[in-house]
């Protein structure tokens, strides 16, 4: 074997274990900091959909879960607008944090909530093929 081609050799094995050390490193790294990222994302690469027995619908098409399982509430209020709430979807695709981000009037908030309530299956919000804790805000609207 000449000096050149025995240099070749070690070149290739040399550039071999380093991009297998590299894939290694990066593998457990992105591994570890799925495990234990508590980050909340407002920009994600596939944002969550809602899952239920009839179909998947995304954050674009959530009003149409919304109106069909809205109810009004018994009030004399005469209360038009929207109640903005938030919650976070996380990696399992349940929710937490379920707040009012704006209330509207008593009675209609709390029917708006329950709409939320009824949400319970989601796939989560996707960065780098791995899925995180996702921010959603969704408007419920109540209008004659």
């Amino acid at each position: 074997m000449n000096q050149s081609s025995c240099k070749y050799q070690i070149s290739i094995l040399l550039i071999s274990m380093l991009v297998s050390i590299a894939s290694e490193l990066y593998s457990q790294d992105f591994h570890n900091i799925d495990q234990r990222d508590t980050t909340i994302y407002l920009s994600v690469d596939s944002y969550p959909k809602l899952i239920t027995l009839e179909r998947e619908y995304e954050i674009s098409n959530l009003s149409a879960f919304v109106n069909q399982h809205l109810k009004w509430p018994r009030t004399s209020l005469d209360c038009e607008g929207r109640v903005f709430i938030s919650f976070i979807v996380e990696k399992n695709g349940s929710l937490s944090n379920k707040k009012f981000a704006k209330r509207l009037c008593e009675g209609f908030d709390e029917k708006a909530m329950d709409v939320i309530d009824l949400m319970n299956t989601w796939q989560p919000g996707i960065i780098n093929g791995a899925p995180v804790r996702t921010l959603v805000t969704i408007p419920i609207k109540f209008s004659l």
